[in-house]
C-alpha cells in the first residue's frame, strides 16, 4: 500500500554524510542549538548542525562535527548521552575504559578524571540523580554508582561503587537500559534473561519483579525500557513488549503485546511517547505506533521510513520540538509532531466468488433478493467463498482472517489465501466478518459482513415445526385425556372399593349375627334335646307322649341341621373348613344309600325319581364332601319339584373325571338368576326379605353356595343348565385327588360307652359343672347323677373356690362365661401343680376347627359342641375318669421304677448308677489313660462288679463304653463349638490322630471335616 506521507517522517541516512561510514547509530541526543548528536557503533560521534534543514539531503561538511578517539573519546563505540543538569556538559556512555564528556564552555570532549581502583566501562544508560550522583547500566559490570566532584575546573571521579544482583552470574548483569521514577526506584532492563530488575537507591537494594512463568517467557531479554507520562511502564524485549502498571499495595497488572497482536515485528529496540500519549515502537522491520486507549497498532515501514532495521538504545525525545529520534542500521529518522495515519487510504473489501462442490457457481444466484442474505440449500454439504480488499499497488501482501458467528466466535487466520471453506455447517443463521492487514495495518479493527442461511433440510422447515408443534399438542391433549381417564377410572374404582367394602363389612356383620344366633340356638337345643332324651326313657309313657317327643326330635333335628348349614357356610366363607380323609371311595354305592330316604319322599310326593348310576364306581375323592354336595343338590330338585314331575341323578365316570347330573322338572331357573344363584351377597339379601319365596330360596341358597364351596374344595366344578318352566340340572365335575389316608382327627371319636365299675367305692366321683346358663348344669346334673356328684358354679371365680375347698374327680365347663371365660379358668388349672391333674371337659356352643383346636390346646381333655348327646358325654367322662386311675395305679406299683433308655427297660436304680459313671468320665475325659478300674474305684467298687453291673445294663463293656463317650463328645464339639479337630482330640483324651479318624469314620461313615460341614 502507498501512502503519501513523507513530511511525516525525517531521514539522515549514513549515505548521506561527507565521509564513509558503516557503522550503526546506536545513540542519539539534541540539544537547544538545534545540534543533532549521533553515537555510533565505532565510528564515534556525528554532530550534526540545523539538521532539520538537510532531511534526506546530502550533507555538506561545514555542517558536521565528526568526534573519534582522537578528538578525546575514551571509545569510539557510543551507547548514550546525558545532558547534565547542574553543569554545561554532556555525559557520554561508552565502551570504555573512562568517563567521558562534551564541555559546551571548551567545545570540546574530555575524560573525567579517575583517581579510583575501579574502572567505566560499556555503559549504555545514565541517569543523574543529584548534583554529583550518577547511576550507570553496563553490559556485564552491574550497576555503577559514581560519584564525580562537579566544582573543581575538571570533573573528577570521587568513587565508583559496582551493585550486582548476583555477583557470580554475568547474564544477571548484562543490563542494556534504565529508567529512573524520580522517587528512589532505578528500573533496568537486563539481557540475561532475568528480565526487569527494580534497584532502590536509598537502602542499595535490588528486587526482581514478580511475574508468573508465562510473563517470564515474553520479559525475558529485556533491551528498553521506558515510563509514560502516566506512570505505566514499558519493557521492549526480544519476543515482544511488555506493559506494567505498579500499585501502592504492591500488586501490579500486566499486558503482552507481539505479532500476532499488531506489533509488525517482535525484536522492540526503542520506546517513545508522543504527545497525544502513544507509544512508539522501533523493531528490525519499521516503527509502530501503539494507542494505549484501543489496544491497537499501526505500522510504518517503506517506503515512508528510509530506515527500517532500527537499533539497541537509539531512540530519543526531543524536549525542544517534540520529536521522536529513531535510530538504525543505515541512519536515523524522526516523527514530527502533529500528524496523523487515520487519513491513509483502507480499500473496501468485496465478496465476489462461491463454489459449490469445487464448481463455481454465481454468488448472485444463490442471495436472496429481499433480505441479502446468503442461502445455501441444505443438500450442500460443502462450500467456498471468496473476497478480495481492491489495492492495486499492495493487495498481494495482504492478510485475511475471518469469524463466523454463532457457529466459531473466535478469529481465524487465513494468511494470504482469500477464500474460506465450510464443511457441513448446520442449519441457521450465521454472519461471516472478514478483515484485512498488512505490514502497514497489521491489525484492523474494521471487518466487512455477509449473512449466510443455512437452509434447514425439509423436515426442519417452518411448516414441518408447526407440524410437530400440533402433533405435540395433539400429544399432549391424549396424554391429559388419558391421565384425566385414568384419574376418573381410579376414582370410579376406589368408589367401587369403598362400595364392595361397605358391602362385604355389611356381609360379615351378617354372618356374625347369624353365627352369633346359631350359637345362642346350641345351648337351648342342648336342653330341649336332653329334656328329650329323659322323657323318652320314663316308663310306662303313653303312646301320645311317643308321639309328641318323635314331633320334638324331627324338629330338633330340623333345626340343628340349619345350624350347622349357617355354620358350615361361615365355616366354608373364612376358609377354615378341611377336607377329611381322600381315598378310594365307592361313591356309586354311596349314591344309593343315601338316595334310599329320597324314594320314600318321591313314593309321598308322586315323583319320579330315577338314578343312573356305573355299577362299583370307585373315585379318589373325600366321600363325606361328596354326600353333603349329592345330599344338597338332590334335595333342592325335589323342592323344586311338583307332584307328577321327575328327579333324575346321573354319575358317571370318563377318563379322570367324575360327573354328577341332578336334573328336576319344574319353573327352571331364569337365565338372569342363574349367575347369582350361588353368590353370597345374594343369598344373605333374600335371608331378610318378607316375601315367602325369599324365605325359602335363601335357605336353599345357603344350601347351593355350600355345595359351590365344597366342589371347589374338592378342586372341581359345577354349572347349571335351565329352560324356565320346564327343567333345571346342575352338573358337578370332580377330577381324582391325591390319596391321604391320614384322617383329620374329630372329637366326636368313638368311645367307650360303657363305664367302669364303681360300685366298689364308698362315695360317688365328683364332677364340677361351670356354665352361666343354671339349665345346662341342672341338665348335666339330671344325666350324671345316678353315678356322680354333681356341683355347679355360675362363673370362673366360683369354680376356683370349690377347687380349692374339694378338689372334684372331673370338671365340664362352657367357653362364653361372664368375667372370665372357660379358656382362662383351664389355663388356671392347667398352670397349678395341685390342680393340673384333673380332666377337662369343654361343652360349647363354639363349634368351629379353630375353636376345637384352641380349647384342647389350653389343655382340655375333651370338647363337646352344643347340642351334645347325654349319652356320648358319659362315655367320655367314663373314659377319661378310667385313664386316670390307670395312671394312679401305675405310678404306686413296682413297675414305675423302670424307665427306657435306648430301646429297653432300665430300672430307675440302674439308669442313677449309669448317670454317676457318665460324671465320673465327664471329670476325667481329657485323661488318656482313663481305665474302668478309675470308675470302679470312683464308685467303691472292684473292676469285676463293674462289669457284671454293665453286663446287666448294656450290651457294652465299660471299656467300649468309655470310648463311645469319647466319640461322642467329640462330635458334640464338632457341632457346637469352632475349635480345630486338633483340638477337639485332645479335649477327648485321644492323642493318636490317625486312630481317631479311622474310629470316627467307622462310627459315623464320614469323617470329622464332613460331619462338621453336613451339620
Amino acid at each position: 500500500m502507498f501512502y503519501q506521507n513523507h513530511d511525516m517522517f525525517g531521514n539522515i541516512l549514513l549515505e548521506h554524510l561527507p565521509f564513509d561510514s558503516q557503522k550503526p547509530v546506536r545513540s542519539i541526543y539534541t540539544d537547544e542549538h538545534n545540534n543533532l548528536w549521533v553515537g555510533t557503533k565505532g565510528d564515534g560521534i556525528f554532530l550534526i548542525k540545523n539538521y532539520d534543514k538537510l532531511n534526506n539531503v546530502k550533507i555538506p561538511s561545514s555542517e558536521i562535527i565528526h568526534y573519534t578517539t582522537t578528538e578525546g573519546l575514551v571509545s569510539n563505540l557510543v551507547f548514550c548521552f546525558l545532558r547534565s543538569k547542574k553543569k554545561d556538559i554532556i555525559w557520554l556512555g561508552t565502551e570504555g575504559p573512562g568517563l567521558s564528556y562534551y564541555s559546551y564552555k571548551d567545545n570540546k570532549i574530555k575524560t573525567a578524571i579517575n583517581k579510583t581502583p575501579n574502572t567505566i566501562g560499556k555503559v549504555h544508560s545514565i541517569c543523574e540523580v543529584n548534583d554529583s550522583t550518577l547511576w550507570m547500566a553496563t553490559a556485564g559490570n552491574g550497576l555503577l554508582e559514581v560519584v564525580v566532584d562537579n566544582q573543581a575546573p575538571t570533573v573528577e571521579v570521587k568513587s565508583i561503587n559496582a551493585f550486582f544482583p548476583k555477583k557470580n552470574d554475568k547474564t544477571c548483569n548484562e543490563f542494556h537500559s534504565m529508567t529512573y521514577d524520580g522517587k528512589s526506584t532505578l528500573f533496568i532492563g537486563n539481557r540475561g534473561g532475568y528480565g526487569v530488575t527494580r534497584f532502590n537507591i536509598t537502602n542499595k537494594q535490588y528486587e526482581f519483579i514478580p511475574i508468573n512463568k508465562a510473563e517470564s517467557t515474553a520479559i525475558g531479554d529485556v533491551l528498553s525500557v521506558y515510563q509514560s507520562k502516566d506512570s505505566v511502564f514499558y519493557f521492549g524485549a526480544s519476543s515482544g513488549l511488555t506493559q506494567m502498571q505498579f500499585f501502592k499495595n504492591g500488586n501490579h497488572t500486566i499486558k503482552q503485546f507481539d505479532r500476532k497482536s499488531g506489533i509488525i515485528n517482535d525484536m522492540i529496540h526503542g520506546i517513545l511517547e508522543d504527545k497525544e500519549g502513544c507509544i512508539w515502537l522501533s523493531t528490525n522491520k519499521g516503527l509502530a505506533k501503539y494507542n494505549p486507549h484501543n489496544d491497537f497498532f499501526h505500522n510504518y515501514t517503506f517506503p515512508d521510513l528510509k530506515v527500517f532495521e532500527f537499533s539497541d538504545d537509539a531512540y530519543w525525545h526531543c524536549p525542544y520540538t517534540g520529536r521522536l529520534f529513531f535510530g538504525g542500521i543505515n541512519g536515523l529518522t524522526w516523527l514530527e509532531p502533529g500528524y496523523s495515519f487515520e487519513n491513509s487510504y483502507r480499500p473496501d473489501l468485496y465478496f465476489f466468488g462461491l463454489k459449490i462442490s469445487g464448481e463455481d457457481r454465481p454468488l448472485s444466484n444463490y442471495i436472496n433478493k429481499d433480505t441479502k442474505y446468503l442461502e445455501i440449500p441444505a443438500n450442500i454439504a460443502a462450500f467456498s467463498l471468496s473476497f478480495i480488499a481492491v489495492d492495486y499497488i499492495d493487495g498481494e501482501n495482504y492478510e485475511y482472517s475471518y469469524m463466523l458467528e454463532d457457529y466459531n466466535n473466535e478469529w481465524t487466520d487465513l494468511q494470504k489465501s482469500n477464500e474460506i471453506t465450510f464443511t457441513n455447517l448446520p442449519s441457521g443463521d450465521y454472519v461471516l466478518k472478514v478483515r484485512y492487514k498488512n505490514d502497514v495495518f497489521n491489525s484492523d479493527e474494521r471487518f466487512y459482513t455477509l449473512h449466510i442461511k443455512k437452509l434447514p433440510p425439509w423436515y426442519f422447515t417452518t411448516w414441518a415445526i408447526v407440524g410437530y408443534a400440533c402433533l405435540f399438542l395433539l400429544v399432549c391433549a391424549y396424554i391429559i385425556y388419558m391421565i384425566r381417564k385414568k384419574i376418573i377410572n381410579k376414582q370410579i374404582q376406589l368408589a367401587n372399593k369403598i362400595e364392595e367394602e361397605q358391602k362385604e363389612k355389611l356381609i360379615e356383620a351378617k354372618l356374625d349375627f347369624f353365627t352369633n344366633v346359631t350359637h345362642e340356638f346350641c345351648t337351648p337345643l342342648t336342653l330341649i334335646n336332653g329334656v328329650t332324651d329323659r322323657i323318652e326313657k320314663t316308663p310306662n309313657m303313653d303312646n301320645n307322649f311317643h308321639k309328641y317327643i318323635e314331633i320334638l326330635r324331627n324338629n330338633v333335628d330340623n333345626l340343628n341341621e340349619l345350624i350347622q348349614e349357617i355354620l358350615d357356610f361361615r365355616k366354608l366363607e373364612e376358609s377354615k373348613y378341611n377336607l377329611h380323609i381322600i381315598k378310594n371311595a365307592p361313591v356309586a354305592e354311596q349314591i344309593r344309600k343315601q338316595s334310599e330316604s329320597f324314594f320314600s319322599i318321591a313314593e309321598q310326593n308322586k315323583i319320579r325319581f330315577n338314578l343312573q348310576v356305573s355299577d362299583k364306581l370307585l373315585w379318589n375323592t373325600d366321600i363325606i364332601c361328596f354326600n353333603r354336595i349329592y345330599t344338597n343338590l338332590v334335595s333342592n330338585a325335589f323342592k323344586y319339584t311338583k307332584e307328577g314331575g321327575e328327579v333324575r341323578v346321573t354319575l358317571k365316570a370318563d377318563n379322570d373325571t367324575l360327573t354328577l347330573k341332578v336334573y328336576n322338572t319344574g319353573k327352571g331357573i331364569e337365565a338372569s338368576k342363574i349367575p347369582i344363584i350361588f353368590d353370597r351377597y345374594s343369598i344373605l339379601e333374600e335371608i331378610g326379605s318378607d316375601n315367602q319365596y325369599s324365605r325359602t330360596s335363601s335357605r336353599n341358597g345357603i344350601g347351593l353356595s355350600i355345595c359351590q364351596s365344597l366342589v371347589e374344595l374338592l378342586q372341581g366344578s359345577i354349572k347349571v343348565e335351565s329352560e324356565v318352566n320346564k327343567y333345571a340340572e346342575f352338573i358337578v365335575e370332580l377330577p381324582q385327588l391325591e390319596i391321604k389316608e391320614v384322617p383329620v382327627a374329630t372329637l366326636q371319636e368313638s368311645v367307650n360307652v360303657v363305664p367302669d365299675d364303681n360300685s366298689g367305692k364308698s362315695s360317688k366321683p365328683i364332677i364340677l359343672v361351670v356354665d352361666d346358663n343354671e339349665d345346662i348344669i341342672w341338665l348335666i346334673n339330671d344325666i350324671l347323677s345316678d353315678e356322680y356328684i354333681i356341683k355347679g358354679a355360675n362363673n370362673a371365680n366360683d369354680a376356683l373356690k370349690q377347687i380349692e375347698n374339694q378338689m372334684p374327680e372331673l370338671i365340664i365347663t362352657d367357653i362364653m362365661m361372664p368375667e372370665v371365660s372357660g379358656l382362662e379358668l383351664i389355663n388356671q388349672i392347667k398352670s397349678d401343680k395341685i390342680t393340673r391333674h384333673i380332666p377337662l371337659v369343654i361343652i360349647s356352643a363354639k363349634i368351629s376347627d379353630a375353636d376345637q383346636s384352641e380349647g384342647l390346646d389350653v389343655g382340655a381333655d375333651a370338647y363337646l359342641t352344643k347340642p351334645f348327646s347325654p349319652l356320648f358325654l358319659r362315655s367320655v367322662i367314663n373314659r377319661l375318669l378310667n385313664t386316670k386311675k390307670k395312671l394312679k395305679d401305675y405310678y404306686y406299683s413296682p413297675e414305675s421304677a423302670l424307665e427306657y433308655s435306648d430301646g429297653q427297660v432300665i430300672h430307675q436304680e440302674d439308669k442313677e448308677f449309669m448317670e454317676s459313671v457318665i460324671s465320673i468320665i465327664d471329670s476325667n475325659i481329657e485323661e488318656e489313660n482313663l481305665r474302668p478300674e478309675l470308675i470302679a474305684e470312683k464308685l467303691g467298687t472292684n473292676t469285676r462288679n463293674l462289669y457284671r453291673r454293665f453286663k446287666k445294663i448294656t450290651s457294652l463293656t465299660p471299656s467300649d463304653f468309655i470310648k463311645d463317650y469319647r466319640f461322642t463328645c467329640a462330635a458334640k464339639l464338632l457341632i457346637t463349638t469352632n475349635l480345630t479337630i486338633q483340638e477337639i482330640i485332645y479335649k477327648v483324651g485321644i492323642n493318636n490322630k490317625s486312630y481317631f479318624y479311622r474310629e470316627f469314620s467307622k462310627k459315623y461313615n464320614m469323617t470329622p471335616k464332613e460331619y462338621r460341614q453336613q451339620k
